[in-house]
């Protein structure tokens, strides 16, 4: 909350000054109390606390933009206004008064309060992502990748990126089977961005253990995690034979992207793939308050 700067003024002195010519029969208005000001994206919230009694019309909030004062009325119910349209390299204050009005002229209260200066926060860049223009995560190998489960005794994960689709990978199903979801965890020494996976099904006409569904988390550290994605249920399983793409809406960037396997056909247990492949989805960058300065 900002502390309040008051204009030290003798209210006999402010009633003389304030009183439009003509405006007569009107009495002055109640005043609002500790009037602050909070930088938002772009703008700022104006609040202030009302009087205890109504004796006022409305509240007016004034501020300079480009060399002018905009003076918004704001409702005598309402104790706050946001203002938006503002820019972060400059330093905004906010007066607000209260007013009394009739048909001869209208009045302001005998204090103007006056917040402290407030820079708005920047607004963030904004990032447009082509799913149909992908680039590849070249060099995967099986020691960059871990799986929760892994059987032993066929489908092992280096099959995951041996550029064969007709190999597999399965998760254990005659010893230490557990529930899903599964995962594959992509470790990388530095941050990688991902943003879409292709992968291939096992080549088998045995649709059971195919995944239906997937969710992406990602850490830094690989101990805590942060999920950024779930997809639908019920990706489509068929054709088998064909490459399958999940985009995750973004690029992630992160040392560890752990691909969940939420759901999988007709089983609760296990999972398989025949390959997978990591990909980075190509981006436009919008400079967003560039663009709000030229605009403004």
């Amino acid at each position: 909350m900002k502390r309040l700067l008051y204009t030290g003024l003798l209210i006999a002195a402010l009633t003389s000054c304030s009183k439009e010519d003509g405006a007569e029969g009107l009495s002055i208005p109640s005043e609002v109390s500790n009037v602050t000001a909070k930088p938002i994206v772009g703008g700022a919230v104006i609040k202030w606390t009302l009087p205890s009694d109504s004796g006022f019309n409305y509240v007016e909030v004034s501020y300079e933009k480009k060399g002018e004062i905009i003076s918004v009325p704001v409702s005598k119910y309402t104790d706050s206004l946001v203002v938006e349209g503002l820019l972060n390299k400059l330093e905004y204050t906010f007066k607000v008064k209260t007013v009394n009005l009739n048909s001869s002229g209208k009045i302001y209260g005998p204090s103007e309060l006056v917040t402290e200066a407030v820079r708005p926060i920047r607004r963030p860049n904004k990032v447009v992502y082509y799913s149909d223009q992908l680039t590849k995560v070249e060099g995967v190998n099986a020691d960059m990748l871990d799986t929760y489960t892994q059987e032993t005794t066929e489908g092992p994960k280096v099959n995951l990126v041996d550029g064969n689709k007709n190999t597999f990978w399965h998760t254990a199903w005659s010893s230490g089977v557990a529930n899903l979801p599964h995962w594959i965890t992509l470790k990388s020494e530095t941050p990688k961005k991902i943003g879409a996976v292709k992968y291939f099904f096992r080549q088998s006409t045995n649709a059971s253990g195919r995944p239906t569904q997937f969710a992406l988390e990602i850490s830094n550290d690989g101990a805590t995690w942060e999920r950024v994605w779930t997809s639908r249920d019920g990706l489509p399983i068929e054709p088998y034979t064909e490459e399958k793409m999940v985009d995750f809406g973004a690029n992630y960037e992160a040392k560890f992207h752990r691909l969940m396997i939420l759901k999988a056909n007709g089983t609760t247990t296990y999972t398989h793939l025949g390959e997978i492949a990591y990909y980075t989805m190509h981006e436009e960058v919008t400079d967003a308050e560039l663009l709000a300065e030229n605009n403004y």
